[in-house]
């Protein structure tokens, strides 16, 4: 596990124009937020960490994502020529997303989960009309017919089995368990790092060459 996040992350270094901000900022936080999460693994809810170490809290597994995905999706709209930070307010989209996803793991909020994986389920079929491209819509897709009833399944039985998922455990109030990561989660979440990176370096090759 320590060698997979310098591997996966070769060829996103070797595509990057080091003389590009975005791109290099993009690489930087991607690679933090990577190898932390690959190799100090945690889960946002219900919240754990591998190990007893600030470095593995998802606390701070979630504060460098905020960053590095912000720079992720300002990426993905410099790919489709469109400006991130103009009147297609996709940086007001993905500040609130980022937001939210911060303060439903702070809160231990199963809800607010579902409201985060909604906003960016918006903000894939909004990426979609901007540029027509088939990454866009898969994704979308994907949130719709599997992650999406998937986690409104988990969230359904819970309230039924009379558990809160407005407040469960704030972390503000409460330890971080400490134990090995989920393999639900990790059936997600390392695909999802992977992906980042690989497609970082195939829109870092077509924006350079």
């Amino acid at each position: 596990m320590n060698k997979l996040p310098i591997l996966i992350c070769l060829p996103m270094c070797y595509f990057m124009n080091i003389y590009d901000f975005l791109q290099v900022r993009t690489t930087f936080l991607l690679l933090l937020n990577i190898c932390i999460r690959l190799m100090y693994p945690s889960c946002y809810y219900p919240a754990s960490a591998s190990i007893n170490h600030f470095i593995g809290s998802p606390i701070i597994a979630r504060f460098i994502a905020f960053f590095a995905e912000f720079c992720l999706y300002e990426l993905w709209s410099v790919w489709i020529n469109v400006n991130f930070w103009s009147t297609s307010y996709l940086y007001l989209i993905v500040l609130f997303g980022e937001t939210i996803s911060t303060i439903a793991l702070l809160l231990q909020s199963e809800f607010l989960f579902i409201i985060e994986d909604v906003i960016w389920l918006l903000h894939a079929f909004y990426m979609l009309y901007l540029s027509s491209s088939l990454f866009f819509g898969l994704f979308g897709f994907y949130l719709i017919y599997y992650h999406l009833p998937y986690r409104l399944q988990i969230m359904t039985t819970n309230f039924r089995n009379n558990k809160n998922i407005f407040f469960n455990k704030p972390l503000i109030c409460n330890n971080i368990e400490i134990k090995e990561c989920d393999k639900d989660e990790k059936l997600w979440v390392v695909p999802m790092l992977v992906g980042q990176a690989f497609l970082t370096a195939f829109i870092f090759y077509q924006l350079n060459h």
